[in-house]
């Protein structure tokens, strides 16, 4: 595996992370924390269906600038990344990708990705959502890496104080004036 400029200065944020997918298999034990395990000889197989999707929770607000994806043996199939700020939020599509094979290793830097500004990508979560390919069948997914790092979002201890505003110069003292006649 290579190393990148944002492998080493951003950490990576899903790894370790709680993952769940859905739909929810019922009766299955999940596998989803294997894709985000930092192990390449793990891997996460998707429930054989058309919207089936990994989610990690991040805890805390996260500034996301990278998403690496390694694809195990499966479907080619299409997807997008996604990111939710806040537990109410609604999922925001940051990455749409037209299709993968298995064995691809996909990485997308999400500063450009959004809209080509450099934005910043805040998230308290990412999702990697399967799109409709007509199959029905599973995907495997060996790595996925989002690096990024928190973004404090506590308010400081106390208020900065103001400055007190700078003392006007001292009024010049009148000058005697003399009269000569």
């Amino acid at each position: 595996s290579s190393s990148s400029a944002a492998s080493d200065v951003y950490k990576r944020q899903a790894q370790g992370r709680a993952a769940t997918e859905a739909p929810e298999r019922a009766g299955r034990a999940s596998t989803t924390g294997l894709a985000v395990d930092g192990r390449p000889d793990s891997a996460w197989v998707s429930a054989p269906a058309e919207d089936a999707a990994l989610i990690v929770e991040f805890g805390a607000v996260s500034r996301v600038v990278r998403v690496e994806l390694e694809w195990g043996p499966g479907v080619r199939m299409r997807y997008a990344v996604d990111v939710r700020l806040g537990s109410d939020g609604g999922w925001d599509e940051i990455v749409r990708h037209a299709s993968h094979a298995p064995g691809d290793r996909d990485v997308h830097d999400m500063r450009s990705a959004r809209a080509g500004r450099g934005a910043a990508v805040l998230a308290s979560a990412v999702r990697l959502r399967g799109m409709s390919t007509g199959s029905r069948k599973e995907y495997t997914v060996r790595t996925f890496a989002v690096f990024g790092c928190e973004v404090d979002t506590q308010p400081p201890a106390s208020p900065p104080r103001p400055h007190p505003p700078p003392t006007p110069p001292p009024a010049p003292s009148p000058r005697p004036v003399s009269y000569t006649h």
